[in-house]
């Protein structure tokens, strides 16, 4: 049996043996690896997105008026600081050193800069929640939000925020 994880979160090869893992390391939760994979999965296999324009709706806390580009995930349209994910996020600098040309902008909301697809909106919140947060405060998600936030810092590069949910 292998197995692989954190206080939160262990990840065992064998279904038998993730509770007796569970008890033995004082985990939160065991998951075997099908069970992990299909929480994977459920990240690459949104159903495609066809909205109108009033389908399209503003984050209620991820929408600041000073915020400086526009990302779209799901039906939810996220107004965030760019400096925060060049700063958090190894993919959006990548994404944010190609060329643009000059009139480009970081989108609006008729048309968002990035379409995040197959990235579940209250997954990014939960990560936008993780990078706003001001430290010494600590937001708390259960386990299925931990793994789904890994899922996604590790698909844009969240390197930090990865570290800080893989403690939890």
């Amino acid at each position: 049996m292998r197995y692989f994880g954190g206080p939160s979160l262990l990840v065992c090869t064998n279904a038998r043996a993730s509770a007796a893992v569970s008890m033995q390391f004082g985990c939160k939760e065991a998951v075997t690896l099908n069970t992990l994979q299909t929480r994977v999965l459920r990240h690459t296999q949104l159903p495609p997105i066809s909205m109108t324009d009033a389908e399209q709706r503003r984050h209620g806390t991820f929408w600041f008026a000073d915020g400086n580009i526009v990302l779209q995930a799901e039906q939810t349209l996220f107004k965030v600081h760019r400096e925060f994910l060049l700063q958090e996020s190894a993919y959006f600098q990548g994404m944010f050193a190609l060329p643009r040309s000059t009139k480009a902008c970081d989108g609006t909301e008729e048309q968002p800069y990035f379409l995040l697809e197959a990235i579940a909106a209250d997954t990014l919140a939960n990560i936008f929640t993780m990078m706003y947060t001001i430290c010494g405060l600590e937001p708390s998600f259960d386990v299925e939000q931990l793994v789904d936030m890994l899922c996604v810092c590790d698909r844009l590069q969240f390197g930090n925020i990865s570290t800080v949910v893989h403690r939890k």
